[in-house]
């Protein structure tokens, strides 16, 4: 499938390749400094903790559509072994084989890569089966802690979950903000939620992964989500 114009010009819009210099591996993840660390635990009221994590198990998120992504495989290995003989200790133990994109995580960028470069211009040869990811991993991220926004765009909306053809519009994360009371920082985590979850934890993990609402169109504005977070990341 070929690309349209627009795609191309608002990927150059949107690059930041080379904005923390031509060794960096990290991408936004500069943005979450230190201040912006300590801005974000002096928000704490409740301690209050919510998990957002999709759980694993083997009839998972995976439909088989994307060869090698399969559901976690549970197997124990061994069950209530005495370990040193009879009369010791015994142990029960297990192992999981999985394919990473089986639940929630987080994506590195090497994840993808166009015209054979991956971020900050590097090629994309550079990921192996030997090597793995030379530049840019997931190993090279710094412990994650920010402020997490949520931007709920189907409550603001009035719904419980957003129709499957709603493509999410720079408007949209705008009306959020403004129901939730908060305005978007530099260093931010942001959670677009369109209530599309409600599909899968029905049961459906087909209709979850298609038809879904998100951030994917290329309006002919030139305006378009990646366009309205990256002016939030820009002094």
């Amino acid at each position: 499938m070929t690309l349209p114009p627009e795609f191309h010009e608002i990927a150059k819009r949107v690059n930041n390749w080379g904005r923390w210099g031509a060794d960096d591996e990290i991408g936004t993840l500069n943005l979450i400094t230190e201040e912006v660390v300590r801005a974000a635990a002096a928000e704490i009221r409740t301690g209050r903790r919510i998990p957002l994590a999709l759980p694993l198990k083997e009839d998972g998120v995976q439909a088989g559509m994307i060869p090698g992504r399969i559901n976690p495989l549970h197997t124990m290995v061994q069950i209530n072994q005495e370990l040193f003989g009879p009369g010791t200790v015994a142990c029960s133990d297990d192992a999981v084989t999985m394919g990473l994109q089986a639940a929630t995580h987080w994506d590195a960028l090497t994840h993808v890569s166009h015209s054979g470069r991956i971020y900050n211009g590097r090629p994309a040869h550079t990921i192996t089966a030997h090597t793995r990811a030379q530049f840019s991993g997931i190993d090279k991220a710094t412990p994650i802690v920010s402020r997490g926004v949520l931007l709920d765009v189907a409550r603001a909306k009035g719904l419980d979950r957003l129709p499957g053809d709603h493509a999410v519009t720079p408007g949209d994360l705008a009306e959020a903000e403004e129901f939730a009371g908060v305005t978007v920082r530099a260093g931010d985590v942001v959670l677009v939620r369109t209530g599309q979850i409600q599909v899968y934890l029905a049961g459906d993990k087909h209709g979850y992964g298609f038809p879904s609402p998100g951030c994917r169109s290329t309006p002919r504005s030139g305006s378009t989500p990646a366009t309205w977070r990256r002016s939030r990341t820009t002094p």
